[in-house]
């Protein structure tokens, strides 16, 4: 029996896809017997998973306030801290003592102040980026922080091979101890692709299953590749699932553009199978990503996918075989990429076909099996 800790960093909502890896690995290790601690940034609603980690595992979880952005409550908590200047990251982890730390991130770089405060206290760790952007690029004084932790890491999981190697180029060196790992759920169904719609009318009906963040999603320039005139004669219809601070926005847009009677704002869905009964592709025009678990979802649907060729992506998709990709995350390259699919409507079908076949084949690997087994290698090792 080991004592292993989990800790995420991902403070934009209270719960999304870059849980889940680390928390079916969670699982398996609580369900086999191991002592679990979970530290997450504070909200004021516990995440349900995280209610049924404490009910159902019996795992000790704690807030990490000083990630949120909540001044008032980092205040208080430190007042339960002997000494205001203790670092709150190390002073759980002197609590805890875990055996092994895993580090959850939802960029490579956002978990540096973990990193650090596990090699202050010798505590071993593993770090996972679930995503990244140019646009996250290290200062040099970051950048000399950020190598010392990597190096120190026992390994250091990318969801991508992009975000992989987009890491090293900013920060100028090679990782020895980076790993790839898939992201997709363990109970994903897998055996055989959906049934086709049927009673669609000739529309081509597309799915963008997505939080309403444009900044990262980029809804915004789907919106405005739907809205030249050749889209604006045929026959479409999105529908977009996923709730967001930029809902009223995009709904804005949509009106600006004279494209919101084909838009549907479907709010967030807790069950992605029904999606797919009704919707012939996804559509997910990203600026930047790790590899979104609804890649995975809806290609073992059976569903291609129209959406831009970063991270993962270009993983997953291979252009005119299971979906399109448009090369980059531009209004110009997102119509060639919509364009390519229309021109092909009448053998999405076959692409969907294929899209299972390519996922069917990647989902026999269970990442959350996988990272169990390895962190329990990790502490054997000690």
């Amino acid at each position: 029996m080991s004592k292993i800790a989990f800790a995420s960093s991902m403070n934009s909502v209270p719960w999304g896809g870059s849980e889940v890896l680390w928390y079916e690995a969670a699982e398996l290790l609580a369900r086999q017997g191991n002592l679990l601690a979970l530290c997450t940034p504070y909200w004021p609603q516990l995440p349900a998973p995280l209610t049924k980690a404490k009910t159902d595992w019996g795992v000790a979880h704690c807030f990490h306030p000083p990630i949120h952005y909540h001044r008032r409550l980092q205040r208080i908590v430190r007042r339960f801290i002997r000494t205001s200047d203790e670092n709150p990251l190390r002073h759980w982890l002197r609590q805890v003592r875990p055996a092994i730390l895993c580090i959850s991130n939802g960029n490579a770089f956002q978990g540096l102040h973990w990193m650090e405060a596990a090699i202050d206290e010798y505590v071993p760790f593993v770090t996972i980026a679930q995503s990244h952007a140019e646009f996250l690029a290290p200062s040099d004084t970051e950048a000399n922080r950020l190598i010392k932790s990597f190096s120190a890491a026992r390994a250091n999981y990318f969801v991508s091979h992009a975000n992989h190697e987009l890491v090293e180029t900013q920060l100028g060196i090679r990782l020895k101890n980076a790993r790839l790992i898939g992201n997709h759920s363990r109970y994903l169904p897998t055996a055989s692709p959906m049934h086709w719609p049927k009673h669609s009318d000739g529309i081509l009906k597309m799915a963008c299953v997505a939080r309403l963040h444009t900044a990262s999603k980029g809804q915004d320039l789907l919106f405005q590749a739907l809205s030249c005139s050749r889209w604006l004669n045929r026959e479409w219809q999105l529908s977009l699932f996923g709730s967001g601070e930029q809902e009223q926005c995009l709904r804005r847009l949509a009106q600006q553009l004279r494209i919101s009677h084909r838009v549907h704002f479907m709010g967030h869905s807790n069950n992605p199978t029904e999606i797919w009964k009704t919707h012939h592709a996804l559509v997910l025009p990203s600026r930047y990503e790790g590899t979104p678990l609804v890649l995975m979802e809806a290609m073992l649907a059976g569903r291609p996918v129209f959406t831009t060729a970063v991270a993962g992506a270009r993983d997953l998709i291979v252009h005119g075989n299971n979906g399109f990709l448009a090369e980059a995350p531009t209004i110009e390259h997102i119509q060639r990429c919509l364009e390519e699919a229309w021109k092909h409507r009448s053998n999405l079908e076959l692409l969907g076909r294929s899209a299972h076949a390519t996922a069917a084949k990647l989902a026999k690997e269970i990442p959350a099996e996988r990272l169990a087994r390895e962190l329990l290698e990790f502490v054997q090792q000690r």
